[in-house]
């Protein structure tokens, strides 16, 4: 019995060992049939690059052919002839526009600065005027408008708003703009961040819920931090939209917040208030001021370009209201940094001369003289300096408008009579007897 369980334990053992030599034989096998196979595939692939590779010819159409060998036949040609060719494209009223354009785009500094006073003076069609914007690079449109009674046709119009922007209300918006501008700044003062959440929980909220809070009595005035006091009635929406964008304005003089400001939709906000309010020369007069402060960072000179505001700052440039056309004069002077030589920070505003104001390369096209303007104790640029008003009929009118018999502004419209090489330039702070401050 013991032998015959051993035979049978042998036999199974033997089975086993030839069953494992099978399956390495077979094993090894696959193996080798796996090489075969990949070597296969990589000398394939190595075919295909090598056709890859070579040089292959497609038959070129007819019509494409004679276009080659026209171009290079112009090619051979020399530069006379091509410039001739070139002209016949365009008629002859349109060759000097085009060529002007294109020294004031590319050409060097006093290139640029002739070519822009001779474009201003040209009279053409509304077509051509609408070409020639489109082709106007940033520096050639700022050119222009800073060009004294320079045609607006120059200038393309604002772009087109996003759908998100036309679809909300502007309360709404300039509370996602001030809830956006950076809280905790080491050059953010105290009271511009108390305030702006002010305006955030007050104002807005009140509009929100169509509450109108009477008991709010600060506001921002001017450029500066500082606040006063004044009594404030029931307040609409257009009166909210005037303390939103004193808030702004304050924020607009810290760089890190005109940054802010330029990635949080705040241009086409403006565009839906000038839609909304075309007439109130306050909203234009901040809105100015706020576009001001942020020029003075030249690295959002084309933002600015590209939403159209350099034709719309050209339009109150040429306003005859005195709180519109300052601000935007201001805006224009500091977008123009490398050709006007000069930048107004937040409280300086030039009030002469109207024109563009260059630094030429030739020292004797420079002289001239400075005359600065100071004003007193509860002063400001927009009324210290207006003609005498015995019966104060235009004493808070906002319609600051100079006419024959009356100045808003003396400095601004006598002295540009009287001399031609003047520049006039009017300091605006706060002066007032006593105010409260963080």
């Amino acid at each position: 019995m013991f032998s015959a369980v051993g035979t049978s334990g042998v036999l199974v053992s033997s089975g086993l060992l030839a069953w494992q030599v099978y399956q390495t034989q077979v094993g090894q096998q696959q193996i080798v049939e796996l090489k075969e196979k990949l070597n296969t595939q990589q000398g394939n692939q190595k075919m295909l690059l090598e056709e890859l590779n070579k040089t292959q010819f497609v038959t070129i159409p007819k019509e494409l052919t004679n276009k080659l060998n026209y171009n290079k036949e112009l090619s051979n040609m020399n530069s006379f002839e091509t410039k001739e060719d070139l002209k016949s494209i365009l008629p002859r009223h349109l060759r000097k526009p085009w060529r002007l354009l294109h020294l004031a785009n590319t050409g060097g500094y006093e290139q640029h600065i002739k070519a822009v006073q001779d474009l201003s003076k040209l009279s053409l069609s509304d077509g051509e005027y609408q070409q020639l914007a489109q082709s106007c690079e940033c520096r050639t449109a700022v050119g222009l408008a800073r060009t004294a009674n320079v045609d607006l046709r120059f200038f393309l119009s604002p772009s087109i708003l996003p759908p998100e922007c036309r679809e909300r209300e502007l309360l709404e918006m300039f509370k996602d703009v001030l809830t956006k501008l950076p809280a905790e700044s080491a050059d953010l003062h105290e009271c511009i961040a108390y305030f702006t959440s002010t305006a955030l929980d007050q104002y807005l909220h009140s509009c929100e819920e169509d509450v109108m809070d009477s008991d709010i009595s600060n506001e921002f005035h001017r450029e500066s931090h500082h606040i006063h006091s004044i009594p404030r009635p029931r307040m609409s929406q257009e009166t909210l939209i005037e303390y939103c964008l004193q808030a702004l304005l304050s924020h607009s003089t810290v760089e890190e917040q005109c940054s802010v400001l330029m990635e949080s939709m705040t241009l086409p906000l403006f565009s839906l208030v000038l839609a909304a309010h075309p007439d109130n020369a306050r909203i234009k007069s901040l809105i100015g001021k706020i576009i001001s402060n942020i020029s003075l960072h030249p690295r959002h000179h084309r933002a600015i370009f590209r939403a159209g505001w350099v034709g719309i700052l050209a339009q109150w440039k040429q306003d005859p209201n005195l709180l519109v056309s300052l601000p935007a004069t201001k805006a224009l002077c500091n977008m123009d940094q490398e050709y006007g030589g000069h930048k107004f920070e937040p409280g300086i505003y030039l009030l002469l001369p109207n024109d563009r104001h260059v630094q030429h390369k030739n020292n004797l096209s420079n002289w001239g003289v400075d005359v600065v303007f100071v004003h007193g104790l509860m002063g400001g640029v927009f009324y210290t300096w207006r003609q005498q008003d015995p019966d104060n009929v235009r004493e808070f009118s906002n319609d600051q408008i100079s006419e024959d018999n009356y100045s808003f502004c003396w400095p601004r419209d006598w002295l540009a009579e009287d001399a031609s090489h003047v520049r006039v330039i009017g300091c605006d702070f706060d002066s007032y007897l006593s105010q409260w401050g963080g």
